[in-house]
This record gives C-alpha cells, structure tokens and sequence, in this order.
C-alpha cells in the first residue's frame, strides 16, 4: 500500500474508532424549506453573544415575529464551529433568524440561517 493511502486509511480508521465525524457543514436549503423547518422565524437584533466549549449563544431583540409565538428577547444557540453548520452571530447584527426549540432551548443552524438571509427584502 502507498504511503498516501496508508495515512489516509489510518486516520479514517481513526476517526471511525473515535465516534470523530469528519464532514463538513453542506446545505441543501430553500428559503420556503428554511421556513418550514423552523419553529419560530422573527427577525431580531444581537444584543450579545457567548459560548462555552461546544456551543455559542446569541441573545437578541425581537423587532418583528414572522412565524410562531415569540418573547420581545430570546436566546438562540448554534454550534460553535462553522464545519459543524453553527452560525456566527455577532453582536449589532439584524438578521432574520429560524429556530427550533429542542430541550429547552431555541437552536439554529448555518443552512437556515444562510437561506433566511440572502434574499433581499
């Protein structure tokens, strides 16, 4: 076996024995899908964001609710690497935003967001 193929063997092997998902974040998303998938969809100002280890958090000013039952503030949560589909929130941000609410928290994703967001409005 090549020296190439070797490596890549092994650290697929290892990957696989370490539970190590090596995919990257792709999205097959229409903005009307984007809609569906998500709970609530409203659009809303960062007003802070914070993490821990796996996780980022925003914290956000409703101004306008488009879709399901929204709080005039919410916290939403996405994962923390963007290969893992988190989104980047950044305080002052406006943004449209679709989530989901699993175990107790609101969630979203990079898909969702991407596609709630390149439409002009």
């Amino acid at each position: 076996m090549r020296p190439a193929r070797l490596l890549t063997a092994c650290l697929a092997g290892a990957l696989t024995l370490y539970g190590i998902s090596a995919h990257a974040c792709s999205c097959r998303m229409m903005w009307a899908q984007a809609i569906k998938a998500s709970d609530v969809v409203f659009q809303g100002r960062v007003t802070s964001v914070h993490a821990d280890r796996r996780n980022l958090y925003a914290s956000m000013t409703v101004i306008r609710p488009i879709k399901g039952s929204v709080r005039t503030t919410i916290e939403v949560g996405t994962r923390k690497q963007s290969a893992a589909c988190g989104y980047p929130f950044r305080p002052g941000q406006v943004l449209v935003v679709g989530a989901r609410f699993r175990e107790q928290q609101y969630r979203t994703n990079m898909c969702v967001m991407y596609n709630l967001n390149k439409r002009k409005r």
